[in-house]
Order: C-alpha cells, then structure tokens, then sequence
C-alpha cells in the first residue's frame, strides 16, 4: 500500500515521537551529549573568529614601513591562559589605520579571554618577553631581546 507524503510524513512523526519517548535523556545521556555538541560548535566558530580576526589584524598591519622610529609602535595581540599576550607584533602609524587595528585587537582579545573561560584552558605559563622595538631599513620590527 502506498502512503501519500502527508501520511509518510505523520507516520515517521508519530515513530520518532515513540522512539524518543521510550528514552531516559538523563540515563542514556543525550542532554550531555547535546550540551557537548553545541559546546563543539561554538568553540569551532570560536576559533574560526579568531583566525579571521587575526589574518584582518595581519592584513591592517601590512608592511609597517616608517620614515622615522616615532611612527612605530608594538601592539600586544591576544592573552594566553596564564597572562601575557599570545605575541607581540610591530606596526607603524604611517601606514596603518590605527583606529581600525586596535579596534579588531580590541575584538580579538575579548574572544580570545570569552575562549580561554569557555574552555577552562590551561598553557605552561611562559611569558613572552617583550620584544625591543627598533626602525631598520624603514621598517618597523620586534625584536626578540632574550637569547637562547
């Protein structure tokens, strides 16, 4: 016998109704197992933010090129677990909308701590030491002041 769609369509209603019915969510664990999935997600669009917002900060910055050192400045981008930045990076005002790069590190590092609470996230608890500023070949560099 065939069923017309409307009747296919209340029959698989009225089997999911009975199956889910017949299911405990508390003891087969389909709450935490729903809980844990749209957890997954946000953390997933999480860090998709984060890497769009950080190619945008890269993408902003450029090539820091400068005609003298006061056009260059040292921007701390995002926070690791322990405190600090996750790193350091040069810019310089000549060729950058400063406006603009420090409103998407403003944005990147508020995910950034929205993520490191979500997750619980634990690091080793480095610190990065902050680099030396300096103008060479007219361009704008961090450079790292410990030696290994």
């Amino acid at each position: 016998m065939m069923l017309n769609k409307r009747t296919q369509g209340f029959v698989l209603l009225c089997c999911i109704t009975a199956v889910l019915g017949c299911v405990d969510a508390e003891q087969s664990g389909a709450v935490s197992q729903a809980e844990t999935s749209v957890t997954l997600n946000t953390d997933q669009e999480r860090q998709t933010q984060l890497a769009a917002l950080d190619q945008q900060i890269r993408s902003t910055v450029g090539f820091p090129r400068a005609s003298e050192f006061s056009q260059c400045r040292l921007l701390e981008v995002g926070m690791r677990a322990c405190g600090g930045p996750e790193y350091y990076m040069a810019y310089s005002t000549q060729v950058t909308d400063e406006a603009t790069l420090l409103q998407l590190v403003e944005q990147y590092n508020r995910l950034r701590q929205e993520h490191i609470e979500a997750t619980q996230e634990v690091s080793t608890c480095e610190m990065i030491p902050r680099p030396q500023l300096v103008l060479e070949g007219g361009l704008c560099q961090a450079v790292s002041t410990s030696y290994m």
